[in-house]
């Protein structure tokens, strides 16, 4: 296998920078644990499956992002909400951008942080506004899992890409 098709296998470029899938992280935010909030039945949602995203969505993110917390309910709130995120219709690639990338999280955490009063309006989010606000302050409280976490992934994602480019180039006869 040429060393260009093996890198290709194993990196994908992101924002300008080559990253590794799935990264290794280290966590430095502690796990937070927010009060549950009075949901209320809306348009296309129980109180009780708000209830069950919001969990979702608080194990995923105290989890450190790990891709098998990351649910299809929390996928799909999240991909419709009015949180801003473009249209994902795949719940990999949806991970991929908005979480397993050191940037994709920290503009995803810019996003909600930073909604818009109309995503908690219930006449605007087909009875959801109390789930986004709930995910909202959350994802506030939780701001150095989003943004402490993904600076120490993206500093040990480079530290291995050089320490494998240098090694592929040792091993190819140069020296490094």
């Amino acid at each position: 296998m040429s060393l260009i098709k093996e890198l290709a296998g194993k990196y994908a470029v992101i924002a300008g920078d080559v990253v590794e899938f799935p990264g290794k992280k280290k966590e430095s935010g502690s796990k937070v644990v927010p009060a549950m909030p009075n949901f209320h039945d809306g348009q296309y949602l129980t109180a009780k499956e708000k209830e069950n995203i919001f969990k979702s969505y608080v194990r995923f993110v105290n989890s450190g992002f790990e891709e098998s917390k990351f649910t299809k309910n929390v996928y799909r709130h999240l991909s419709i909400t009015g949180f801003n995120f473009i249209a994902h219709y795949d719940i990999k690639g949806f991970y991929r951008t908005r979480f397993a990338d050191p940037d994709g999280r920290i503009k995803t955490y810019g996003n909600i942080a930073g909604a818009s009063h109309l995503a908690f309006n219930d006449d605007n989010t087909s009875g959801c506004g109390d789930l986004n606000k709930a995910i909202h302050d959350f994802t506030v409280k939780s701001k150095s899992k989003f943004i402490d976490d993904a600076k120490e992934l993206k500093k040990q994602l480079l530290i291995e890409q050089h320490k494998k480019i240098g090694d592929q180039l040792k091993d190819m006869g140069h020296d490094v």
